[in-house]
């Protein structure tokens, strides 16, 4: 991981990341006066077309600290809509009320202007609704993400056809002390996961699904416990982002979460960004153990650490990083990092092949139309029995 944006003597935080058609990088964040609300903030973006290897000026899009706007926003959501245009959702503050708002860029740098959102049928009329997360596209064009309301949790759908509306399924009210910041995975246009985070909890990180839409959601309880190798939350465990990917026929979700350090856990022995993975399909059954594929430690200086971290991840698997780290009680900056997804999955998880082998010896033999050689190196076959 390496600094992009220093804190400055401020706090940097809730780091957004998403990819257009082209290329085009755009990263969002959170710039506040110290760690709580209620102090002057800004929303900001950057903009990058070679990778992540450079990047634009910092451009706000709306803030009080030193955008001249006179009231407070909070958090940032990022995504693209389907017509490749990036989409920011955030929160802005009156005092007694958080309500979101939105803005579109076809090129990542000039935004239009803000508009606000409303709801299909308002749970909170006039009151606090909390946009939070990457904002996921469905097949269909319309856009997910979540909300909450206090301990009310929400996937909210939003149809290109009446962009300024949000369609809010409820997924459950917390029985514990949550914060309610949530990871919306969807896997087709009615198939979703919905991770939660639960604060200050012991046990692990619950999670629910549903193949409807989001009109009936299944508690499949949590991640797993240590007995079973999974990976568990004593209150530090912050699920954040989340994404699919295709290896050999094989559908895995790769979730991402910010970690503060705990002594009751087998790992990390500092606060870090972990990155599990596991079988889509045993994860919707809940019968599988994640495995920890790649860890991002920062250094322990003793602070009890907050760390938001997003990604988006190419077809090849490159996956570009964007976190934030807590350097004091009231300061925080942003970092990036990559790393291939692809690489660790093959390298944690084995698949087993049966080739049988067409042709009269040497490079002639081929399985499913090509050189063997060429299929192995395609499929990252490790291991290879047979007479060919």
């Amino acid at each position: 991981l390496t600094e992009l944006i220093p804190e400055g003597g401020d706090y940097q935080t809730f780091p957004q990341v998403a990819q257009a058609p082209n290329g085009n990088i755009v990263m969002s964040w959170h710039h506040q006066l110290g760690h709580v609300g209620g102090s002057l903030a800004d929303i900001n973006t950057k903009m990058s077309s070679d990778g992540g290897k450079t990047w634009t000026a910092t451009n706000t899009i709306y803030g009080n600290l030193t955008g001249g706007d006179p009231l407070e926003p909070y958090y940032s959501c990022l995504g693209t809509d389907k017509h490749g245009r990036f989409v920011l959702i955030f929160g802005i503050t009156d005092g007694s009320a958080n309500r979101p708002w939105v803005t579109y860029s076809t090129n990542g740098l000039v935004w239009s202007d803000i508009e606000p959102l409303t709801f299909a049928i308002d749970p909170n009329p006039g009151g606090t609704i909390v946009p939070f997360g990457q904002i996921k596209l469905l097949p269909s064009g319309k856009m997910g993400l979540t909300f909450y309301v206090g301990d009310n949790n929400y996937v909210g759908i939003i149809d290109p056809i009446n962009p300024l509306v949000v369609d809010l399924k409820l997924v459950v009210i917390s029985s514990t002390p949550s914060y309610s910041e949530a990871v919306f995975l969807p896997i087709s246009e009615n198939v979703w996961y919905y991770f939660l985070r639960e604060d200050g909890v012991a046990g692990t990180v619950p999670y629910y699904t549903t193949v409807d839409g989001g009109t009936t959601w299944v508690n499949r309880g949590n991640t797993g416990d240590v007995s079973e190798g999974d990976f568990v939350d004593s209150g530090g465990w912050l699920p954040q982002s989340a994404s699919i990917i295709e290896r050999s026929g094989e559908s895995y979700i790769m979730l991402a979460l910010g970690v503060r350090k705990t002594v009751s856990l087998p790992y990390p022995t500092s606060p870090s960004i972990v990155f599990m993975v596991a079988k889509e399909k045993e994860v919707f059954d809940n019968s599988t153990g994640w495995q920890k594929i790649q860890e991002m430690p920062f250094v322990d200086d003793g602070f009890d650490r907050d760390a938001y971290v997003n990604f988006i991840q190419a077809p090849d698997g490159n996956t570009f990083v964007v976190t934030n780290e807590e350097t004091a009680t009231d300061e925080s900056r942003i970092l990036i990092g990559q790393f291939n997804s692809h690489k660790y999955v093959e390298r944690n998880f084995s698949t087993s092949v049966n080739i049988d082998v067409v042709g009269t010896g040497g490079t002639a033999n081929t399985f499913s139309g090509q050189p063997v050689i060429n299929y192995i190196r395609q499929e990252n076959v490790v291991s290879f029995y047979g007479n060919a």
